[in-house]
């Protein structure tokens, strides 16, 4: 642990939303990931660095296509949303977090900024270990937990959006986001990013 060292979260966030857009797999993307939080001087425990984040988006691409034949999204969609929220007890280390899918219409940035979101299916809400893995470790850094939750959390959940969220006509975009408002945009088509 880094006992005051200052760290720009605006360019963590920047780094990992490029690293998991150029990249060709997830653990590519999640490799990248686990650098730039190294780089931070917080080091990236073991278990999270080794950790081959594939099976995971491959259960979650398996679910959420059970999720859209059980409760079909409706037509006009604009964007998908994979979201992050706070579960358990905030006031005690065994805090967690959620996962779910939503999706919208219009623009991303005004949609999640209004909080409208036309697609909240109720099979899509989860818990991940391997996130709530991260949550464990954000919290073990205290005061710099949001180099975990920014860099890791952040990262691995972008990681999921985009390579297990399957494209749809006239799905231009996934987003992915904490409920309290920081999210990026992850454009499907990478011309549109330059």
């Amino acid at each position: 642990m880094c006992v005051g060292v200052s760290v720009d979260l605006a360019s963590i966030f920047d780094a990992v939303e490029n690293s998991v857009l150029t990249s060709t797999t997830p653990m590519e993307a999640w490799s990248l990931i686990v650098a730039i939080v190294d780089a931070t001087g917080y080091a990236v425990p073991k278990v999270l660095r080794e950790y081959d984040i594939t099976p995971l988006v491959a259960g979650l691409a398996q679910r959420l296509q059970s999720v859209a034949i059980a409760e079909p999204p409706p037509p006009g969609l604009t964007f998908y949303h994979l979201g992050l929220f706070d579960t358990g007890d905030p006031s005690t280390a065994t805090e967690t977090v959620g996962v779910y899918l939503a999706a919208g219409t219009g623009d991303p940035t005004q949609s999640l900024s209004r909080g409208e979101l036309a697609y909240r299916p109720r099979g899509a809400v989860l818990e991940s270990g391997f996130l709530n893995t991260i949550r464990a470790a954000a919290l073990d850094l205290g005061a710099a937990r949001n180099v975990f939750e920014y860099g890791l959390l952040l990262g691995a959940a972008a990681v999921l959006a985009r390579f297990a969220i399957e494209a749809k006509e006239g799905v231009g975009a996934v987003t992915v986001g904490f409920d309290g408002g920081d999210y990026m945009v992850l454009h499907r088509d990478r011309d549109a990013l330059i």
